[in-house]
């Protein structure tokens, strides 16, 4: 954590002007170690009828001033909650396993025999195996070939462009500066981190934060 004094209760409570017609009556911020992880990390969030939690649209409307602020919920010291991660992933056409669609996820071993045709159990079905080694002892028996066969395909995703640019607390990014190589997203993102933390900075002492 760099320029910042660990604090474990700093918290504001707000409460939205009576008479308003609003579904929420309390706004608190917090920006403190709060949960023990060893850095301050800002919230936003409120609470109204029958709701609690990030009603950040509610928020925004009964409160406008704080609007500029809600783009920082779940910044911490160190940065927005998995800069990099969120919002790579969030910006790849990638699924959870890290492949596109249609791409192989993994494979079985299966045999080809001597004679160049696929071994086949009784029912006519090719043989196959998990385990590469397990297909190479068989095969070293029946002098046959390991090959290795398509097993699971990756799904991929859409791009999620609004929210790897939440994630990245990046309104202003283009599709086209979010779909470049994951490599070349990464060192995008390392290299505007300095200035984004310190404008983090200046809207925490704006909101009367120790920061």
């Amino acid at each position: 954590m760099k320029n910042s004094i660990l604090t474990k209760n700093q918290v504001q409570r707000i409460s939205v002007p009576t008479g308003m017609d609003q579904d929420i009556h309390t706004v608190t911020l917090r920006y403190d170690d709060n949960c023990g992880n060893g850095h301050n990390t800002f919230s936003i969030t409120a609470e109204g009828k029958d709701m609690f939690g990030c009603l950040h649209d509610e928020i925004a409307e009964a409160m406008p001033m704080l609007k500029p602020f809600i783009k920082w919920h779940l910044t911490s010291s160190d940065g927005p909650m998995h800069y990099i991660g969120n919002t790579v992933y969030h910006a790849s056409d990638c699924d959870h396993w890290g492949g596109k669609k249609g791409e192989v996820r993994a494979y079985k071993f299966g045999l080809k025999g001597s004679n160049g045709l696929p071994v086949v159990d009784k029912n006519g079905e090719a043989v196959s195996w998990r385990k590469e080694d397990e297909a190479q002892t068989v095969a070293a028996q029946l002098r046959g070939e390991v090959v290795r066969v398509p097993w699971l395909l990756h799904e991929g995703k859409e791009r999620e462009f609004d929210h790897a640019r939440s994630a990245a607390v990046w309104p202003e990014a283009t599709n086209e500066q979010l779909s470049v190589s994951k490599e070349e997203l990464t060192k995008a993102l390392k290299k505007r981190l300095p200035k984004l933390m310190k404008e983090f900075r200046r809207g925490m002492e704006e909101l009367g934060f120790v920061y």
